[in-house]
């Protein structure tokens, strides 16, 4: 005696099926439309692939969340910088101080996540940090060398601790890890 069977899914083994009720389709069945992998190479595959998937947009996630991070940090750290130099700002040049430390602050941070990048993507965690640091050197540097010395002066110790700060933190992880980031 044939009996009709849906397939209503898959384990290591292999089909899983069930007989198929007179009078009831096999849309309203449980599992409709679920994959069903032939092998298990096939099952491992998809599972991977939906892993690597995941992976990327959590990265994704990561840089843009970083990237904002880093343009407030940075606006922050620009708006703490004028507050220091000029005891009295004006809107103009407010929004204008904002709004460069804010490009500062995403750009600097892009270009420590492509450099740490380049050792691994677990390494990327540090991109957060290492740029917030080198944004710290940025408003320090710029205030305390305007002070000093001259705006000129102050922008170039500025550029100079952002790079020596945001360099700083990788490149110690990176050499102490031995290209091994369990970070």
């Amino acid at each position: 005696m044939a009996t009709e069977v849906v397939v209503v899914g898959d384990d290591p083994i292999g089909l899983i099926v069930r007989p198929l009720e007179p009078g009831r389709e096999g849309e309203r069945l449980p599992n409709h439309g679920q994959i069903v992998y032939a092998t298990q190479q096939e099952r491992e595959d998809a599972v991977e692939k939906s892993d690597q998937i995941a992976s990327q947009q959590d990265w994704a996630a990561r840089r843009r969340g970083g990237s904002l991070m880093s343009a407030a940090f940075g606006a922050i750290a620009a708006g703490l910088t004028l507050c220091a130099v000029r005891t009295q700002p004006n809107g103009v040049l407010t929004a204008s101080a904002l709004t460069i430390g804010a490009l500062w602050g995403f750009s600097l941070y892009r270009l420590v996540y492509w450099v740490v990048g380049v050792f691994g993507t677990a390494y990327r965690n540090l991109a957060t940090i290492s740029t917030n640091l080198g944004l710290v050197g940025t408003a320090a540097g710029f205030t305390l060398g305007t002070w000093v010395f001259d705006v000129w002066d102050g922008v170039i110790l500025g550029t100079f601790l952002t790079f020596v700060l945001a360099s700083a933190v990788p490149a110690i992880v990176i050499r102490s890890s031995g290209g091994t980031p369990d970070v």
